[in-house]
Order: structure tokens, then C-alpha cells, then sequence
């Protein structure tokens, strides 16, 4: 049986798909180059007298091609439903804007690359991303 100290004392209950769009907007057939203007969001919802978070991360790609053209658009959000043992307590605004995202991320990055595969543009391979730099711009933001 685990102890607390080989433990996070974090469960993650589940993951799941809140909302998924593809639209292709090019009557292109094929194209040189692909950028990608990305857009996140995170949702949070806070429970602290019951130790749970729930976390939505919203992301939104525009595949455009080398004319400035916008080929597609991919909207995927995800949701993760934490909870967290009394033993370890944790800052329910930090973890969600920095660890919660973190883990969610993955899951969209590889839906939007299938997304893409099928919607027969080229492949998006998302970048990794830095939460804890973007919770910093944040919180920097609002002070």
C-alpha cells in the first residue's frame, strides 16, 4: 500500500473530449508551407472545501498557408477533474493554470494532429508550451 510520501496525493479522475470543430475554409489542394496561429484558454472551476478542481483547456488553431490564406480551423477543448488528499495542499489557482494544463495538453495536441490528418491538410504538430511562463504573463498582467 502506497504511503503519503510515495504519493502526490493528487487523483485525476477524467479526461475527457468538451468540444472538438474542424472546418476546412481553402478550396486548396495543396500548399508549400503551413503556419499555425494558436489560441489558449483555460477554464477553471474551483472547489476547495471539497479539495477538487476541474480544468477546461481551450485550444484554437488557424492553418494558413504561405499567401496569408487561411486553410483551416481547429477548435478541441479537454476537461480533467482533479481531487487532492488532505496531506497535500495545494494552491488550486497555481495548479490550474499551470500543472492542470500541463497534463491536458498532450491529449489535445495529439487529437488536433488526427484532426489534421483526416481533415486532409498538413499535419499540425502543436509546440510544446510553457504554463508556467504564460501563468507568470498572467499574473503579471493583472497587478
Amino acid at each position: 500500500m502506497d504511503t503519503p510520501e510515495q504519493t502526490s496525493g493528487l487523483t485525476l479522475h477524467k479526461i475527457h473530449l468538451a468540444h472538438s470543430r474542424f472546418q476546412y475554409l481553402a478550396n486548396q489542394d495543396y500548399w508549400e508551407k503551413q503556419f499555425n496561429s494558436i489560441k489558449i484558454g483555460i477554464e477553471l472551476d474551483k472547489q476547495p472545501e471539497n479539495a477538487k478542481l476541474s480544468c477546461k483547456l481551450l485550444i484554437s488553431v488557424i492553418a494558413i498557408d504561405e499567401n496569408e490564406n487561411e486553410v483551416a480551423a481547429i477548435d478541441v477543448a479537454m476537461r480533467g477533474v482533479f481531487t487532492f488528499e488532505e496531506y497535500a495542499p495545494v494552491d488550486l489557482e497555481t495548479f490550474g493554470n499551470i500543472n492542470a494544463p500541463a497534463i491536458l495538453y498532450p491529449f489535445i495536441r495529439e487529437h488536433i494532429t488526427n484532426i489534421s490528418r483526416k481533415g486532409d491538410i498538413k499535419e499540425i504538430l502543436l509546440p510544446p508550451i510553457n504554463f508556467v511562463r504564460m501563468f507568470q504573463r498572467k499574473s503579471g498582467e493583472q497587478n
